[in-house]
């Protein structure tokens, strides 16, 4: 398991210094004009994503094939795919807390609880997403699923933008604090289950396919 996991990141760490370069840039440009916030949410999102370029690798390599000859079981590579999402989702907003930290301070906006907070709500938005995407990537490989995880991506975002549209056209109140603390505290949950169910979906998969 140990060592399925240092092969996901070492493949990445390859790219570490690219993937470093276009979030500078993004802070760069996100960060004055749309707010320290909206960063985060990139960071986190391209930072978890990176493991479809770690599942795309295993593809072009026959890497699974490999794998079975041995002593790992299909669990455990399934597995680890799920713990290397959870530490790219950390990694991200690790980054982002410390990007929008030195943003904030520089425009005199810096609220490091607001931070926090964003944070844990991206990492959370990450894990789902990711969850969704990983019984794809399993079903279809990281080249056909790329068209539905786009769909995956797509439909939440509208339909959270025409509701948004909706409450503010007919003058609802905007979500109240308590709200927003009971959605916070009910996250890691709501992944937990999520992320079960995902799992068994594509250990399923996995078990059933001919490498």
């Amino acid at each position: 398991m140990r060592g399925l996991i240092l092969k996901d990141l070492y493949n990445i760490a390859h790219n570490a210094k690219l993937m470093g370069l276009m979030l500078v840039v993004m802070a760069v440009i996100l960060v004055p004009t749309n707010g320290i916030i909206s960063f985060m949410g990139v960071c986190v999102i391209i930072c978890s994503m990176m493991l479809i370029t770690t599942i795309s690798f295993d593809d072009i390599s026959k890497w699974n094939r490999y794998a079975m000859i041995m002593p790992l079981s299909r669990r455990d590579v399934v597995k680890s795919k799920y713990i290397v999402l959870i530490i790219f989702s950390l990694v991200g907003s690790i980054v982002g807390i410390v990007i929008c930290s030195v943003g904030g301070i520089l425009l005199k906006e810096f609220d490091m609880v607001n931070i926090l907070a964003t944070a844990v709500g991206c990492i959370g938005i990450a894990l789902v997403f990711g969850s969704v995407i990983l019984p794809l990537l399993y079903k279809f490989g990281a080249e056909k699923a790329r068209l539905l995880m786009m769909v995956c991506f797509l439909i939440p975002t509208a339909v959270v933008y025409i509701a948004a549209n909706v409450m503010q056209s007919a003058g609802l109140p905007p979500l109240g604090e308590t709200f927003i603390i009971l959605i916070i505290v009910s996250l890691p949950f709501l992944c937990i289950l999520i992320m079960y169910i995902s799992y068994r979906i594509s250990l399923k998969i996995f078990l059933n396919q001919e490498l």
